[in-house]
C-alpha cells in the first residue's frame, strides 16, 4: 500500500496532513491516515474498512451488510479505538473532535 497526501488540515492550532491509501495499481486501498506535525514521531489516526464489524452487523440484521469503518490512534506500541462510522469518514471528521487523543499528544 502507498499513502498519498490528500490535504493539509488543522487540529485546533496543530497542523495536520490527511493521507489516502492506494494500491500499487492506483486503486483505493480502503485506508486513510491523519498525521499531526509534532516534535517527535507523530501519533497517527487511521481509518479503515471494518470488515469484521460489517460481517457481524450483517449477521445480526439478517445478511444486510453496510460499509462500516473504524478509526484508531496508533501511538507508539499502543493502538486506541477512536470511533466507528457508517461509511467512510471525512478526513475532517477526526479533526473536528477537539477531545481527540491524537490532539492531546501532539506538540
Amino acid at each position: 500500500m502507498i499513502y498519498c497526501p490528500e490535504e493539509p488540515l488543522a487540529a485546533g492550532e496543530i497542523p495536520a496532513l490527511a493521507w489516502r491509501g492506494v494500491t500499487a495499481e492506483g486503486a483505493d486501498a480502503g485506508v486513510d491516515r491523519l498525521t499531526l506535525m509534532s516534535l517527535g514521531p507523530p501519533p497517527i489516526l487511521q481509518s479503515a474498512r471494518d470488515e469484521l464489524g460489517a460481517l457481524v452487523e450483517g449477521d445480526r440484521k439478517g445478511g444486510a451488510r453496510s460499509e462500516r469503518w473504524v478509526a484508531s490512534v496508533q501511538d507508539g506500541p499502543r493502538t486506541l479505538i477512536y470511533g466507528y462510522f457508517e461509511g467512510r469518514p471525512s478526513a475532517k471528521t477526526p479533526v473536528s473532535c477537539s477531545g481527540s487523543p491524537a490532539a492531546r499528544r501532539s506538540h
